[in-house]
């Protein structure tokens, strides 16, 4: 085992910025930061094997401009120490770098990196002269350098390390417990149980849909075909999980889709009048398209994972744009990271395969004079400050952007006191794909009965588990770390540059990313192509074992593709993936069982029915009514006057921004 820490020889800029935030709390003096790293031998007299102390000053750190301490030397007692780490699962981005970089100088480089006889982990330390408490301390680094989500903040003064330093067992920080014997759990068809369980894991079913899973899973047929698996009366604990992330308004948008019965009070404005609306998404935002469907332009629009338009004679062009809200007010960076590389795997998933070139934003945020105090009970613990949501979710976009080697072209503020507890986070990504790819078009997915079901890229860990049910409820303190995921620019990378080649070598049948819900969803998706697909998740790499079935299945562990392959095709497949770094695995097949099957080695744990998991609840019925409130009424009167423009919808928008005192900031 061994500790590093390295400390920049003259850039101590961020020393300086922490320096100004402590000042705000308490007097510190002679701060100093180092970044931290801790190496772990997961086979014994590897790292004398590999020779490890003469790589160090070419791995970890620079001789000429940083200098380099092993272990904990330098400690004086009247200082204090903090260490920050990730928490044990959560994607390390540093440290996977570093392993590779140490993998180049081992004849194991040929490995995937999390097999490596090394295990690495990152984190930072900093070194603190002054009167300061832990709890001071966390306040700064929550809204700074660390995430209580995502990382472990500890305090020890230094006298306390000199005597008894519990930091140097460092091994069991990343320890997690092994899953020996993992049991199927399964839930009577009961609704008061269903209700439970939906309320303490935070599923986002509504009392509507509780009562459409009862009914199905209890009707005769369906009841005498779970009868041989002992299921007959319940659910088992995958199938609700999975349902669960296929429904939610995250990925579903049911609010969109709902039947609503819309009504108004009377006043002095223009009135729309009291109206039944079948769909939002259908009568407003799908009509404007649809109503240009007559211009050849439209290639595949609403039914894939981004829209492609015709371009030229030889391209089409991608486009997908969608909020990453949620996360980004947790953890701005990787939320907004995780967005934008999300868009980017968008594109890639159109069709066969297509390239993404250009990335843009838009950030609805807050500013501090509109935001509530940081002692005000008003708000919520885990909220960020706005400077800190500014600064994370535009560095998230643009490190995310910049290291897949994709541009942002084109993004835009704008401030409002609205968005001072949820953000509006809108990403977009813009991608070219050939019109045909051997001969046939690019924008059509085709898998028949057989074909295998291959999963790329990154491991199946806890991050992301719950991310599509959370992101479909209101915002609160009482938030599983899981929920946030943090990106890998690099893994995403080579998962497309290895997608492209594949694709054009004629080898993928259809493709899909892995996002909300993670092979639940993807997979489930593709099976409605085929008309089924059975899947096992003891075939999928984990980052670590202790994952229970149903965290498998629905995991959002990013930098994922699902891919359709032919058998005949697999082999030099997996080779392309293993010689440009990418780990690929053969998960099951495709069938047309009209089943969706999920098993774990030899164990069956979900066998729900495809057609079902993807229709749900047919409708929604929601009522909507347009009360004014004083700030509308005194809008209405103030411009009951002002005549509403008609037929140009640029002239309509700004005027009604005019008239609400709304103003935009623009960078591009």
């Amino acid at each position: 085992m061994q500790r590093i820490s390295v400390r920049s020889l003259y850039d101590h800029s961020a020393e300086t910025s922490l320096k100004k935030i402590f000042a705000q709390e308490t007097s510190v003096q002679n701060l100093q930061l180092r970044r931290v790293y801790w190496l772990l031998e997961k086979k014994a007299g590897y790292s004398k094997e590999l020779n490890l102390e003469s790589l160090l000053g070419k791995v970890f750190f620079d001789p000429i401009s940083e200098e380099m301490r092993l272990g904990f030397s330098g400690l004086q007692k009247e200082k204090t120490y903090v260490e920050v780490r990730f928490l044990a699962g959560v994607t390390d981005n540093l440290a996977r770098s570093a392993t590779e970089a140490l993998m180049l100088f081992s004849p194991q480089h040929k490995t995937s990196w999390q097999d490596f006889g090394i295990e690495c982990h990152s984190g930072w330390e900093l070194e603190l002269e002054g009167d300061i408490s832990q709890k001071q301390i966390e306040k700064v680094l929550f809204q700074s350098l660390a995430n209580p989500l995502l990382n472990k903040v500890e305090c020890r003064r230094g006298h306390e390390l000199l005597e008894n330093n519990s930091w140097a067992r460092f091994a069991a920080f990343w320890q997690s417990p092994q899953v020996t014997d993992r049991q199927l759990t399964l839930f009577p068809l009961n609704k008061l149980v269903l209700e439970k369980i939906n309320q303490e894991r935070g599923l986002a079913l509504s009392g509507e849909e509780i009562e459409v899973i009862i009914a199905h899973f209890s009707s005769p047929d369906v009841t005498e075909k779970r009868r041989s698996l002992g299921w007959n009366g319940m659910i088992t604990e995958v199938e609700l999980e999975c349902l669960a992330q296929t429904w939610s308004e995250h990925c579903k948008h049911k609010i969109f889709a709902a039947e609503v019965e819309y009504s108004e009070e009377p006043g002095a404005y223009p009135a729309l009048g009291s109206k039944k609306i079948t769909s939002l998404y259908k009568s407003y935002i799908q009509k404007a398209t649809k109503e240009l469907e007559s211009c050849g332009y439209l290639v595949s629009v609403f039914k894939d994972n981004g829209g492609i338009v015709d371009f030229d004679k030889n391209i089409n062009i991608c486009v997908k744009v969608e909020t990453h809200n949620s996360p980004s007010a947790l953890d701005p960076f990787g939320g907004a990271l995780t967005g934008i590389l999300g868009v980017n795997r968008d594109i890639l998933g159109c069709g066969l395969g297509a390239k993404p070139i250009a990335n843009t934003d838009v950030f609805c945020l807050s500013k501090k004079d509109l935001f509530p105090s940081a002692n005000s009970g008003q708000r919520p613990e885990l909220l960020k400050d706005p400077g800190v949501i500014f600064r994370g979710v535009h560095q998230g976009v643009e490190e995310g952007g910049n290291q897949s080697g994709i541009p942002t072209v084109n993004g835009s503020f704008y401030f409002a006191s609205e968005f001072a507890a949820k953000p509006l986070i809108f990403v977009g990504s813009l991608g070219v794909m050939p019109k045909t790819v051997q001969g046939r078009p690019s924008e059509k997915k085709e898998i028949a009965s057989g074909d295998l079901i291959v999963v790329a890229g990154g491991r199946l860990g806890k991050d992301g588990v719950h991310g599509a049910t959370f992101s479909s409820l209101a915002l609160h303190d009482q938030v599983a770390s899981n929920v946030v995921q943090i990106g890998d620019s690099i893994t995403q990378k080579r998962l497309l540059d290895f997608t492209l080649q594949a694709r054009d070598r004629g080898w993928i049948q259809a493709i899909t990313d892995n996002g909300a819900g993670g092979v639940s969803s993807s997979i489930g998706e593709m099976a409605q192509i085929s008309g089924g697909a059975r899947l096992d998740l003891s075939k999928h790499p984990l980052k670590y074992e202790n994952l229970e079935y149903w965290e498998m299945l629905i995991s959002e562990s990013q930098e994922r593709i699902s891919y359709a392959v032919k058998p005949s095709d697999i082999a030099p497949f997996l080779q392309l993936a293993q010689d440009m770094g990418v780990e690929a695995s053969v998960l099951g097949e495709f069938n047309n069982s009209g089943i969706f099957e999920v098993v774990h080695g030899g164990k069956n744990s979900c066998g729900s029915g495809s057609s079902f998991s993807s229709r749900g609840l047919e409708s929604h019925a929601n009522s909507s009514a347009f009360c004014r409130s004083e700030r509308v009424q005194g809008m209405a009167s103030r411009n009951a006057e002002k005549e509403i423009p008609t037929g140009n919808s640029s002239r309509c928008s700004g005027s009604l921004k005019r008239s609400a005192g709304l103003t935009e900031r623009r960078f591009t």
